[in-house]
């Protein structure tokens, strides 16, 4: 889970390799390599491929990510500091030195997000991004060729049939796409009466 909030920060991943050892190597570059002098998750010297491994790194997750924000042209990395400190303690080698779940949920970074979302505002720019997200998606899929079950091309509703006659050429896709904004507006207001943790 912690790679994959780092991967959301940064906007890419943060364990690269083209082979099994390139990865794992990757990944301790930013998280350490084990080390029973340094007292870094010691047992995991006994795995394999620990020996093909030719540099020793010391655990550098929130300067890696520090450095990968910055790149992403950031101008207040510092501004980060609290997820970042939350993904370190989510990157550990050792399991016994992670933080546990119950702890992370109730880290401030994620008790402040849970405030955050349930503000009016926060709700708007949900659905804002989520509508963005998925006209980026059907744009890409749009311009690929549609195929039905068959792989016969999909067509829109021709303008002499009812469906085409009442709506206009793109008017039923229009009328769907406010139906469907409507709700998830709806949907992020809330009534205020449901008692989701999430």
């Amino acid at each position: 889970l912690g790679s994959l909030m780092a991967q959301l920060l940064v906007n890419r991943p943060i364990f690269t390799g083209k082979s099994r050892l390139s990865r794992i190597e990757s990944a301790f570059k930013i998280l350490g390599t084990p080390s029973e002098t340094l007292g870094l998750y010691p047992e995991a010297v006994h795995f394999p491929y620990y020996e093909k491994l030719r540099k020793r790194y010391k655990h550098g997750v929130r300067k890696a990510l520090r450095f990968m924000l910055k790149g992403r042209d950031i101008d207040d990395v510092a501004e980060y500091d609290g997820i970042i400190e939350l993904i370190d303690a989510m990157l550990r080698l050792d399991p016994r030195d992670r933080i546990t779940a119950h702890d992370a949920l109730n880290h401030e970074v994620m008790r402040n997000y849970m405030r955050q979302t349930e503000s009016e505002a926060f709700r708007n720019k949900f659905v804002e991004d989520w509508i963005g997200l998925r006209d980026d998606i059907t744009k890409v899929e749009e311009a690929e060729p549609k195929k039905r079950e068959f792989g016969e091309p999909t067509q829109p509703p021709a303008m002499g049939t009812a469906a085409g006659a009442e709506l206009g050429e793109g008017g039923l896709r229009e009328q769907k796409e406010r139906k469907r904004k409507k709700m998830l507006l709806e949907a992020a207001r809330g009534n205020g009466d449901d008692d989701d943790d999430l």
